[in-house]
């Protein structure tokens, strides 16, 4: 019964026709393998909901030692809530907006036993431009004013530096690994997951709990929508994902995935990624850095005449 209502969950009624091939997806798949396309989205997925035993993992802290479960939380909070991606051949601009969420600490000291600090973050949104092999790294928010501010890094004070050089790597403070995984899953693992299923293989971290996917049905919805979905298995995990297509064009992805064994379902995640704009040609204006970013990066005269 459990089975049933997650699944459910995911894909709700439906007319299904198990026959035929994917046709709408086509092209978006196309334009990935292409290397020429413009994504806008929303993730609109509540909070996971996790059953497995992964909270009893121990964390420590400068302050003593501190429990995941006390910690998951202020985790899940600082989520990707919606961003853009555009890529031109080997040129590709990655923008990630996050909401604003609380940090919550809870630890040990030797004087006063649990103690909890607070602090609140406001919305940031991580931006990422890779153009002609150089690489620039950026941010922005709004200003007191309202206006939209670009900038490269806060100082010491929170004053903004609009100076910006490419291949910066002083401020970036990820592992080889988070380097990879930003690479190969458009910095959103939520929206990786919507998008595995479309993938170019060469975009796929292929590793042993990665499924293949297959077309199993197509069918349309009340309200005019149709929706193409497919499905994958791979060791104790069942995946599935589902396309909604207004006319040619997508309008949202739901992804969902649970683990089973013997004593039944173990965790299980979703992911519902809104379309606002998934175009088949790249935005040229986000190729380039946005106006109020000064590039100070040193280059000799044939490289800079080049640019």
């Amino acid at each position: 019964m459990k089975k049933k209502f997650l699944t459910a969950l995911l894909l709700g009624s439906f007319l299904f026709s198990p026959t035929g091939d994917a046709a709408k997806i086509d092209m978006y798949r196309d334009a990935m393998s292409n290397k020429s396309f413009t994504l806008k989205y929303n993730i609109v997925t509540p909070l996971s909901r996790r059953t497995n035993k992964e909270l009893h993992f121990l964390k420590g802290n400068m302050f003593g030692t501190g429990t995941f479960e006390d910690l998951a939380s202020n985790n899940f909070e600082r989520r990707i809530v919606s961003g853009i991606i555009v890529v031109g051949g080997e040129n590709k601009y990655v923008e990630k907006n996050f909401a604003p969420y609380t940090e919550i600490y809870r630890f040990k000291t030797a004087s006063a036993g649990m103690e909890t600090q607070q602090r609140e973050q406001k919305e940031l949104s991580l931006c990422t431009l890779i153009k002609d092999d150089d690489v620039y790294n950026f941010y922005w928010n709004y200003d007191s004013d309202g206006q939209k501010r670009y900038y490269s890094k806060l100082g010491m004070f929170g004053e903004y530096s609009s100076s910006i050089k490419a291949n910066d790597t002083k401020n970036d403070t990820r592992s080889p690994y988070d380097k990879l995984l930003d690479e190969y899953n458009y910095g959103s693992p939520d929206l990786a997951q919507a998008l595995t299923a479309i993938l170019p293989p060469d975009r796929v971290i292929d590793t042993p709990d990665t499924p293949e996917y297959k077309f199993i049905g197509s069918g349309f919805l009340p309200g005019g929508l149709t929706f193409e979905d497919f499905a994958g298995q791979k060791n104790n995990t069942h995946y599935a994902v589902r396309y909604y297509f207004d006319g040619d064009r997508m309008v949202k992805i739901a992804a969902f995935n649970y683990t089973e064994d013997a004593t039944g379902i173990q965790d299980y995640e979703k992911t519902i990624v809104e379309i606002t704009e998934f175009s088949t040609t790249p935005d040229q204006t986000y190729l380039s850095l946005p106006e109020g970013l000064k590039d100070k990066t040193k280059r000799n005269k044939k490289e800079a005449d080049s640019k």
